[in-house]
């Protein structure tokens, strides 16, 4: 291994400074892979997020064509009630 240093460093050295140039001046640096990768994986789990959200939008607008679904929730959210029902507001600390 030794006479193989001795005999090829040069070569090794050449290619040790070849590589090093290719990760900093090439077009995709090795800085902005990194960057791109991280920035794919955040943008992933934000698509995932979506959705969620979206799975649980439309199991609501499911819910919203049934009128006693309606009507608790606007009773609940909206705090509507008919004439003859008074409502008492109790909030929690």
């Amino acid at each position: 291994m030794k006479r193989f240093l001795k005999q090829y460093w040069h070569w090794l050295l050449a290619t040790l400074i070849f590589v090093m140039l290719l990760l900093v001046f090439s077009d995709m640096t090795f800085f902005n892979y990194v960057a791109t990768r991280a920035n794919v994986r955040r943008l992933r789990a934000e698509s995932e997020s979506f959705r969620e959200r979206s799975a649980a939008d439309s199991m609501f607008v499911e819910q919203m064509r049934s009128d006693e679904f309606v009507e608790r929730y606007a009773r609940e959210k909206f705090f509507m009630h008919s004439d003859d029902e008074e409502v008492f507001i109790v909030k929690e600390r």
